[in-house]
């Protein structure tokens, strides 16, 4: 069984990798699929296999689709396990559209705004999430989009040149502080609370 610490350094170092897959996917294609990655160590072996799958967009784009989803990823985990192999790390990307409040947001009062406050006054940026759970840990990393002219990828063809930039409001924050909840968070099946 690997250690906690040796779990939490193969995720802080697969982070970096998977920021690199993302940016270059979004380069070259100038878009990017759902995606999700399982990292797990083979039965009687020490070296971290991955896993890579598409995630077909239009299971992403429906509340059912959702749910089947968030069913299916504690499956294949479990079935990982059943064959022996240890999971390490299960990670999924995503383009999301990133809807920020144009004043600044008082917390202790705050009110969920009506889809229609949402439409009619809130700043709309592309991003992409990235969300990283091990046993252990669970952590989010959210980068905007910025289309900084066109370029011409490897295909020939011409796409955006795409920059991710840090969003602002994860700079600096303690996620040690912030609960990770949602309907894409916790799994891993049997995750030990950290609560």
């Amino acid at each position: 069984m690997t250690s906690k610490e040796e779990i939490d350094n193969i995720v802080n170092n697969f982070k970096g990798e998977y920021l690199t897959t993302v940016t270059n996917k979004l380069s070259e294609d100038g878009r990017m699929n759902p995606s999700m990655t399982i990292l797990y160590k083979k039965q009687g072996e020490n070296e971290v296999t991955s896993e890579q799958m598409m995630i077909p967009p239009e299971l992403l784009g429906k509340h059912k689709g959702k749910d089947v989803f968030t069913l299916i990823v504690p499956k294949l985990i479990t079935s990982i396990s059943d064959k022996g192999d240890e999971p390490i790390c299960v990670a999924w990307s995503a383009e999301v559209e990133i809807a920020k409040s144009p004043k600044p947001i008082d917390v202790d009062n705050f009110t969920m705004p009506t889809k229609e406050e949402i439409e009619a006054t809130y700043i709309r940026e592309e991003g992409v999430v990235m969300y990283f759970e091990s046993q252990s840990t669970s952590d989010i990393d959210c980068r905007l989009i910025k289309r900084d002219g066109m370029r011409v990828n490897s295909d020939g063809e011409v796409v955006d040149n795409i920059i991710l930039e840090p969003y602002r409001d994860f700079i600096g924050m303690d996620k040690k502080q912030v609960k990770m909840a949602g309907r894409f968070t916790n799994l891993f099946p049997n995750k030990e609370k950290n609560e």
